[in-house]
C-alpha cells in the first residue's frame, strides 16, 4: 500500500477556482527579474496578503502566482512593493 504524504495537503479554493468567480485577481510576484532568492519577511508578506482566502501557486516562470481579493489590490500591491518583491504585468 503506498501513501502519498501529500494526499491531506490539497487546497480546497485552487488557484483556478478563486480567479474563476472573478472576486480574485492574480499577480506574479518575484524577488527580481534576475534575483530568485526570497526572503522569510517577503514570504510572510505574500501569506498576509494572500490571507485565509487566496491561493497561492509556484509558476514555471519562477514566479509566485497569487490570488488576491480584488477589493483588496491596491493595499496588497502596495505590501508586496514595500517587501521588496517586484509585480509582474499580467496579460
Amino acid at each position: 500500500m503506498t501513501i502519498n504524504a501529500f494526499s491531506h495537503n490539497i487546497p480546497e479554493k485552487t488557484f483556478a477556482k478563486l480567479n474563476k468567480e472573478g472576486e480574485y485577481t492574480r499577480l506574479a510576484v518575484s524577488p527580481g527579474i534576475i534575483n530568485k532568492h526570497y526572503t522569510p519577511a517577503q514570504f510572510q508578506t505574500i501569506a498576509e496578503v494572500v490571507g485565509v482566502s487566496g491561493a497561492i501557486k509556484y509558476s514555471a516562470s519562477y514566479s509566485i502566482l497569487l490570488s488576491v481579493p480584488t477589493i483588496e489590490l491596491t493595499t496588497a500591491k502596495r505590501k508586496l512593493e514595500k517587501a521588496g518583491l517586484y509585480i509582474a504585468k499580467q496579460g
